[in-house]
């Protein structure tokens, strides 16, 4: 969610950049800013998901899926 802090945020940062997407320069920051929502938004739509920019269980689940990696949780 927008304003949401913590290494969560910044490991999803990696993540989304890693399959392409924008979620803000770099270096990252722990912040889910406005960048980050379109990145998360973007992602979800690639992947016929709500795109509602909330990291869910589905949306985790196809970050991992994607990156084809276990991961921790990205965002609570």
């Amino acid at each position: 969610a927008l304003d949401s802090r913590g290494p969560d945020v910044r490991e999803l940062k990696r993540w989304l950049r890693a399959l392409g997407f924008k979620p803000g320069p770099r270096p990252f920051t722990s912040r889910f800013d406005e960048a980050t929502d379109a990145a998360v938004r973007a992602f979800q739509e690639s992947q016929q998901l709500v795109a509602d920019g909330k990291v869910g269980p589905l949306t985790r689940g196809a970050l991992v899926s994607v990156l084809a990696i276990v991961g921790p949780e990205v965002c609570r």
